[in-house]
């Protein structure tokens, strides 16, 4: 899954993260009409650094039309789009802060949110302790 039309549960985000919401697919609030990238090449490759257009975006399948509610697991256009759920309000936090040339085509990996810019260790290198050179 991509990106698909979606609900608005009209909920308030919560403060603290809610059980499981690396699993939820983040959803968002289309503020004013985005427009898809001209090149249809650009939805394969990492997230523009910049772009000075902020009603075009990169990952559009096509036009989203303002007020419209969407789910996808791709990275958001922070110009035109409100998150609705934790998850796409940790997502749209990330996005914003994260060195874009360093991530992937989605925070989504096997069904998780996975927010990584490839330059922090989530986790450290095994050492072995006692270890001697031979």
């Amino acid at each position: 899954m991509t990106t698909t039309t979606a609900t608005d549960d009209r909920k308030p985000i919560p403060v603290l993260p809610p059980l499981d919401w690396r699993r939820e697919v983040p959803k968002y609030r289309i503020s004013a009409d985005t427009m898809p990238a001209p090149k249809e090449r650009f939805k394969f490759e990492p997230p523009f650094a910049s772009c000075s257009e902020a009603d075009v975006w990169q990952y559009g399948e096509r036009v989203h039309k303002a007020g419209e509610v969407i789910a996808t697991t791709l990275w958001p256009n922070a110009g035109t789009m409100t998150p609705l759920n934790y998850s796409a309000a940790q997502v749209l936090a990330f996005f914003n802060s994260a060195p874009k040339s360093r991530l992937g085509l989605s925070p989504m990996r096997d069904g998780l949110i996975v927010l990584e810019d490839g330059l922090s260790f989530t986790t450290h290198p095994k050492i072995k302790i006692g270890a001697t050179a031979a």
